[in-house]
């Protein structure tokens, strides 16, 4: 079991083809990005950690596409035994809210509980798509809608807009592209106003490998209708026209 939790483990390093849902089987931290230092949540041998060591690292990354990195690679690694995880992740947010009741908790604590909230509706909405019993399409739209608000909750967090991003594609089975366009302009146009660092250069990376995979299966067929030529820029600028339109009530053509 442990040489299979690897072998899973590093396949999730590699850049995949475009199959499966984008919430399991691409990448956060693209190959070519800096990756963040360490990964305290695996083993000496590449397997694994216990779910104590895998919250410790979640509360140390303040970096959401970190913690959006971690959720994704172990639950990659358990597979359709992922649920113990996500209750793990359950109960660090009822840790975090009764640590907060009574008097008013301080901004630092808020931003903490949002955080424990967001990796909880990012880990149950991505194990809607692994191994095992597929999960109704009521149940995947019902944790689809925790992540958007978890996602809301951390206001200005590009990364958390892309997570929103890939949850809402034409892809999945709660996506639609008007909503999936609006989420993707808002982490594109959020990652450009980070300072520069590593952070941002992750985030980019992952924003351009989008472009040039998923939004070219997604929008490349109606650019060449259009009588333009795909590219990463026209890609973005179609996005943008579908989030204007439906952002007006209309519907892009």
């Amino acid at each position: 079991m442990r040489t299979l939790a690897r072998a899973i483990a590093v396949a999730v390093l590699a850049v995949p083809a475009l199959a499966g849902p984008p919430l399991v089987c691409h990448p956060w931290i693209a190959n070519d990005a800096t990756p963040p230092a360490g990964r305290t949540w695996l083993g000496p041998d590449g397997a694994v950690a216990g779910d104590p060591d895998i919250v410790k690292a979640l509360d140390l990354a303040s970096e959401t596409l970190v913690r959006m990195d971690i959720v994704q690679r172990v639950l990659a690694a358990r597979g359709a035994k992922a649920s113990g995880f996500v209750d793990a992740l359950a109960e660090r947010v009822k840790r975090l809210e009764d640590a907060t009741r009574g008097e008013a908790a301080p901004s630092d604590a808020r931003r903490t509980l949002a955080r424990a909230r967001f990796d909880h509706a990012l880990a149950s909405a991505t194990a809607h798509y692994l191994g095992g019993e597929r999960a109704s399409a009521e149940e995947e739209g019902a944790s689809v809608a925790r992540l958007k608000t978890a996602a809301d909750a951390l206001e200005a967090d590009a990364a958390a807009r892309l997570a929103v991003a890939r949850a809402t594609t034409p892809l999945m089975r709660t996506g639609t592209r008007e909503e999936h366009a609006r989420a993707f302009v808002a982490a594109f146009d959020l990652a450009s106003t980070m300072p520069e660092g590593e952070a941002r250069s992750r985030l980019r990376a992952v924003l351009a490998w989008d472009l040039e995979h998923l939004e070219a299966y997604l929008l490349d067929g109606e650019i060449r209708g259009s009588g333009a030529t795909p590219s990463a820029e026209t890609r973005l600028a179609r996005l943008r026209s579908i989030a204007a339109a439906q952002a007006a009530g209309g519907d892009a053509k």
